[in-house]
């Protein structure tokens, strides 16, 4: 009988069980320390190792292939923080010109012969129109409220010679911002503001944080990295005492 061949060797795993938290915490937050702490290392020097697990090669592509699993590359994701960093809610606004009505005073004399003018012209009409019962029943009942209503006006103008009536006044133009939800629609399908909703009061819009959005950017190109063997991908033993304290 044929002794049977050995088995092949499993090939070795290419990241260690943490290793590869930290891979699926980083694509989430973008953040190597926080990413650091999630797949276990300790805190005390999450920053270290998370920074240099982020610049090391073979993980940094397989942070990228799983982007791309996403649908989101690492440069989309760093333009679209990008562009959540430089977003304001001025962007979203528009400047109108926009026509308003005004109100002025007018000299409560002045209103009330207005009011004499219109009781002589209803009068005149009344009598062209030659009005049945039932509408000049109601034709009277009206006359005789403009009528009371001089008697107020007069007895007001009695007890104050200089006493004004509100009365509508020429339009104006005005500058008046307005939300733009068209752009607003736009901006929360790209994924640039966080939420857009709609309430009693209008329109609600809740932006990304725009500190985060710039730290994760300039994470994702490793502005923060000031140890060059690190963007390298070299392989960095933080040591504490002259042993090793942590490795990846």
């Amino acid at each position: 009988m044929p002794q049977d061949l050995p088995e092949e060797e499993a090939e070795a795993p290419k990241f260690t069980a943490r290793q590869q938290r930290f891979i699926a915490a980083f694509c989430v937050s973008g953040n190597c320390t926080k990413a650091a702490k999630e797949a276990g290392y300790s805190e005390e020097y999450a920053y270290s190792i998370g920074s240099r697990l982020s610049k090391n090669v073979e993980i940094r592509a397989a942070i990228d292939e799983r982007l791309a699993a996403y649908s989101i590359s690492a440069a989309l994701a760093t333009k679209l923080n990008s562009e959540i960093a430089q977003s304001c809610v001025n962007e979203f606004l528009k400047i109108e010109n926009v026509e308003e009505s005004t109100k002025i005073q007018q000299p409560l004399q002045d209103y009330i012969e207005e009011i004499l003018v219109e009781i002589a012209f209803e009068e005149e009409y009344a009598k062209r129109a030659n009005l049945q019962e039932e509408e000049l029943d109601e034709h009277k009942f009206k006359q005789r409220k403009r009528r009371r209503a001089i008697i107020r006006l007069q007895l007001q103008l009695e007890n104050d010679s200089l006493a004004t009536h509100t009365i509508a006044g020429p339009p104006v133009l005005v500058k008046r911002a307005r939300l733009d939800l068209v752009k607003l629609a736009e901006a929360r399908e790209g994924g640039r503001i966080k939420s857009l909703s709609f309430g009693e009061f209008g329109p609600k819009v809740e932006l990304y944080a725009a500190d985060a959005a710039i730290d994760r950017a300039a994470r994702m190109h490793g502005l923060y990295e000031k140890d060059n063997r690190q963007a390298a991908g070299t392989e960095v033993e933080i040591v504490i005492g002259g042993s090793p304290k942590e490795t990846a």
